[in-house]
């Protein structure tokens, strides 16, 4: 529930109070308790939305052994060196062994995710967190095809980083 259905729900219960109230006093003193349980409803609420002020992606680890196949030549990474980078952060190694978190990422704006290969730009796509239900995604490369894919984390089992 978000913080205006919240304030809604208060506000709509005291509202149908008041239509019960036979004098002012009785009102006013009705409306400094509906004031007061709008402040408590938002600060009670404050830690909930300083968690879901930004996303997290989980990478899932690719297997150590090169890949053999692509869906295209210009897919294929014979080295099996990948590596990414997320908007302008420092450039990440595809993890091997196991998933890792890469947080702090804006849930409003556009994000570009581009797939190193060696170094070289290999695959880039953009995303916002407004796509998916949840403020995190998993990102991992497709063992068969080898192209990187964003799914929700509950898709993607794969993809162990704290739940």
């Amino acid at each position: 529930m978000t913080i205006p259905q919240i304030v809604a729900d208060v506000t709509s219960s005291f509202t149908l109070k008041s239509h019960h109230l036979v004098n002012a006093a009785s009102s006013a003193y009705h409306f400094d308790q509906m004031k007061s349980a709008i402040i408590a409803v938002l600060l009670l609420c404050r830690p909930l939305v300083a968690q879901e002020k930004s996303g997290a992606i989980c990478v899932a680890p690719i297997p150590h052994q090169p890949p053999s196949t692509a869906a295209t030549p210009e897919l294929f990474c014979r080295s099996g060196n990948f590596s990414l980078r997320i908007d302008s952060q420092n450039v990440i190694t595809w993890p091997k062994d196991k998933s890792i978190s890469v947080t702090g990422l804006d849930l409003n704006g556009s994000h570009r995710v581009v797939v190193l290969c060696d170094g070289k730009p290999h695959q880039t796509f953009k995303f916002r967190f407004s796509e998916y239900r949840v403020a995190k995604a998993c990102l991992f490369l497709n063992d068969l095809y080898w192209t990187a894919q964003l799914w929700e984390p509950e898709q993607a089992p794969w993809c162990k980083c704290n739940r």
